[in-house]
């Protein structure tokens, strides 16, 4: 899954992100991506790189030819502390 610093830098400095993006792009690597990084995006976009909406629409409906847009579940599991670990 695209984040979005990932899909930010891709459009607008090219790069390594830009790379990974364009193998997505030719179907060498499944693209993800959810509503949520959709919607970061967008204001992304808008802010950072001063797209109108006409670019940003544009841009959206670009990435979502090539990558599958996906579901994620609210739930998150995951360890607040290694127990192997000591913290001093």
């Amino acid at each position: 899954m695209f984040d979005t610093n990932v899909l930010l830098s891709a459009i607008g400095w090219k790069g390594s992100p830009y790379h990974c993006i364009d193998l997505a792009r030719q179907g060498r690597v499944k693209g993800l991506i959810c509503p949520e990084i959709l919607d970061e995006l967008t204001k992304k976009l808008e802010q950072k790189l001063k797209f109108t909406p006409i670019q940003v629409i544009e841009t959206i409906a670009d990435l979502l030819s090539f990558l599958r847009l996906i579901t994620i579940a609210n739930t998150l599991n995951f360890l607040t502390t290694d127990p192997k670990i000591i913290w001093y």
